[in-house]
């Protein structure tokens, strides 16, 4: 399994919007993407596969395997979420920071837009948010959904560093762990599960939702 105390282990890239509008930069990140011979590990993966679909045109190949599905697949009862998973390689808590912000911000943009007059479109919004942001949170859409959007790119970078490490190491762990399951069990996490969260992705993209 890997040492979470080790350097490599503890260090991430960010790629910052800014930085994808430059054309030679996006190309490179694309064509890793596209390239299956680098090994990727995700959680939730088919959602960012979609996104990455959307945003860029490309289906991401390489996929070793999806954290939160591997998780369930060697134990139904298990919680295959990164931050109930982050506990297991002494990261518990990662997501906390992003939270309290993301709450914190709604909260005061809820108040400015009660106190507004002459509409609520005069009330700033706060990080990269836009009006159709806004107007969701108004109508009452959960934090986690559209909050995002209302704290500073600095936070959601060092977020995203963050989800990112526990994400590598939490796969580091699982692999390990995969390895010494039955023959049985690898072949039906390498072949079955992992090319379905694919499958499901393009299924997705493709105009159905697939739960």
């Amino acid at each position: 399994p890997p040492d979470p105390t080790s350097e490599v282990c503890n260090e991430a890239w960010v790629w910052t919007r800014k930085g994808l509008d430059i054309p030679e930069v996006s190309a490179l990140l694309k064509e890793w993407l596209r390239d299956p011979q680098h090994k990727k590990v995700g959680s939730y993966f088919k959602a960012d596969t979609v996104a990455l679909h959307a945003a860029f045109g490309v289906w991401t190949r390489g996929v070793a395997f999806d954290t939160r599905l591997l998780r369930r697949l060697m134990d139904a009862e298990a919680s295959g979420k990164l931050a109930d998973m982050a506990h297991l390689v002494g990261r518990g808590g990662h997501k906390d920071e992003l939270k309290e912000a993301m709450s914190k911000a709604v909260s005061t943009y809820k108040r400015a837009a009660s106190k507004a007059t002459g509409g609520i479109f005069k009330v700033p919004l706060p990080g990269q948010a836009e009006q159709s942001h806004a107007d969701k949170i108004l109508a009452g859409a959960e934090v986690e959904t559209y909050g995002f959007a209302f704290v500073e790119p600095e936070l959601l970078h060092r977020y995203n560093a963050a989800d990112t490490v526990v994400t590598s190491l939490v796969g580091g762990l699982l692999e390990h762990w995969l390895n010494k399951e039955p023959a049985g069990m690898q072949h039906v996490a390498h072949n079955v599960v992992t090319p379905a969260g694919d499958a499901y992705a393009r299924i997705e993209s493709w105009g159905m939702c697939v739960d």
